[in-house]
C-alpha cells in the first residue's frame, strides 16, 4: 500500500502514534496529579472541621461549667434575697410594734429621728 512503501509517511504514522501515546500518559498524569491535589484539599479541610470541632467543643465545656457557677450563685444569691426579705419582714414588723408603742406612750414616732 501506499503507508508501506513510502517512508515519510510510515514515519509521520509512527510520529503521530506517539505524540498520542505520549499524550495520553500526560493525560493520566495531570489527572494523577488533580486528583492527589484535591486528596489533600479535603485532608486539610478535615484537618481544619477536626481542629474547630475540637475547639467548640472545648468552648461548650467552658460554657457549660461557667453555666453552672452561674447557677449556683444564682441560687446562693436567691436564698440570700429570700433571707433578707424575711429579716426586712421581721424589722418592719419591729418597727411597727415600737410606732404602736410610742404612740401608747404619747409620742409621734415620725418627730423622733
Amino acid at each position: 500500500m501506499i503507508a508501506e512503501n513510502n517512508t515519510d509517511f510510515q514515519e509521520a504514522i509512527t510520529t503521530t502514534y506517539q505524540l498520542s501515546q505520549e499524550e495520553k500518559i500526560r493525560m493520566q498524569c495531570e489527572a494523577r496529579e488533580d486528583y492527589y491535589r484535591r486528596t489533600r484539599g479535603r485532608e486539610r479541610l478535615l484537618r481544619e472541621t477536626i481542629l474547630e470541632n475540637k475547639k467548640l467543643i472545648s468552648e461548650k465545656e467552658q460554657l457549660s461549667s461557667e453555666k453552672e457557677r452561674l447557677s449556683s450563685e444564682n441560687e446562693q444569691l436567691s436564698s440570700q434575697n429570700e433571707q433578707l426579705s424575711f429579716e426586712k419582714e421581721q424589722l418592719s414588723s419591729q418597727n411597727e410594734f415600737l410606732r404602736k408603742k410610742l404612740a401608747e406612750l404619747g409620742f409621734d414616732a415620725d418627730s423622733i429621728k
